[in-house]
């Protein structure tokens, strides 16, 4: 019977090369993929965040003054807010 682990010289236990080698290189391949997991998970949250921060930021309204509008009547007629001798627009947000 052929053992795969090990075998006996001289009172003294051999470990097989060829299983150390196996068994180097499974904790080489394990490490690498561990690593490159929480790399690929960090670069995942870090990219959910920034998607939220994106749609934060592109909900809240940025008022911008409309300088085509000259009267009050056309702008109140157009659903905006006069203030100040100018037009305002309340609906317009950073990325327009």
């Amino acid at each position: 019977m052929k053992l795969q682990y090990y075998k006996r010289q001289h009172n003294q236990i051999i470990v097989n090369p060829s299983l150390k080698l196996k068994k180097i290189n499974i904790i080489l391949i394990s490490t690498f993929l561990i690593v490159k997991l929480l790399v690929a998970g960090c670069l995942t949250i870090q990219f959910i965040g920034y998607l939220i921060n994106y749609y934060n930021q592109t909900g809240n309204s940025y008022p911008t003054s409309l300088p085509w509008i000259n009267n009050k009547s056309e702008c109140e007629h157009r659903g905006r807010e006069w203030q100040g001798e100018k037009c305002w627009d309340s609906e317009h947000n950073m990325l327009f």
